[in-house]
């Protein structure tokens, strides 16, 4: 795991009620509350299907992850924007057309 955040057990389950509905133990078979992998969007838990028995890799974001991003994309902008302004030659604007647009994308 290294540096890459955990979110509490607690957190996801209110991750998976809010995304899909209902809490793990009434979607899935069973749900293992210890991440096997976890990164700055997300981390994931093992769970075996309801129906099939099939096991399964569940990627749950990180919560309050949609809410701050918004802050983030807006300061990126801003400071690309800037830099651009005070800087000739700056080609980092590209960074800021491409995410700016599409990370809100990645959240959902």
């Amino acid at each position: 795991f290294d540096d890459a955040p955990l979110t509490p057990y607690k957190d996801v389950r209110e991750v998976i009620k809010e995304d899909l509905g209902g809490y793990p133990e009434d979607i899935f078979a069973s749900f293992e509350e210890e991440p096997i992998a976890s990164a700055s969007l997300a981390q994931v838990h093992v769970a075996r299907d309801k129906i099939t028995g099939k096991k399964l890799a569940v990627k749950v974001q990180h919560r309050g992850l949609r809410e701050t991003s918004k802050g983030d994309v807006l300061a990126l902008c801003c400071a690309v924007t800037a830099v651009e302004t005070l800087f000739e030659g700056f080609t980092w604007g590209w960074m800021r057309d491409e995410i700016a647009p599409q990370l809100h994308k990645e959240l959902d």
